[in-house]
Order: C-alpha cells, then structure tokens, then sequence
C-alpha cells in the first residue's frame, strides 16, 4: 500500500482530535466514528505516544509527540533520498570508469 492514503489517515485522526479540543487528558474524546483505514492506524499512533488514551477509548492528541513524529518521517524520506541519490551517482561512476 501507498504512503500517502496511510499519512492521510493519520492526518484525519489528528485533525479530528483538535477540531474537538481533545488536547489534554481532560478533554480526551471517543474515536468512534474512524473509518477502516483510520481505525488499523490509531494503535501505530498509540504505540508513537502521538495519540494517547486518556481512559477506555477516550483519546487525546500529544502535539509535542506528533511534531516529532512527523520530523521523523521526514528524516527518514529524505535519508531514503539520499542514499538512492548516492547509489546512482556510484552506478553513474562504476558505468562511466567500465567505458574508458
């Protein structure tokens, strides 16, 4: 499966959180209404600490803990980037030194 239908899930969750205030454990709210894809992405977000149960199926959202997430994901694609990027420049090299 794709990234971006699972980054956008994750999306949904957390902005649903903060359309309902849902910031602090005082404020912790259901998520019953997820759709599918939604609902196998919260226990990931649970594990993350981004979102957190405040009491049985009452959750509230972490802002500190998904802005590092998300600078973590962001780490790791542009790591992911760069390694391919080196990659092709050796095979670009290796190709060039196989010609002379």
């Amino acid at each position: 499966m794709s990234g971006a239908p699972i980054h956008a899930a994750e999306r949904r969750i957390v902005r649903h959180l903060r359309e309902q205030g849902a910031v602090s454990p005082g404020a912790a709210e259901p998520l019953d209404d997820l759709r599918r894809l939604e609902r196998r992405r919260l226990p990931r977000l649970v594990a993350r600490g981004v979102v957190l149960e405040a009491s049985p199926g009452r959750y509230y959202l972490d802002e500190d803990a998904w802005g590092a997430y998300r600078r973590g994901r962001l780490l790791l694609a542009l790591g992911l980037m760069a390694a391919l990027l080196l990659a092709g420049l050796v095979a670009f090299a290796l190709n060039g030194f196989a010609q002379a």
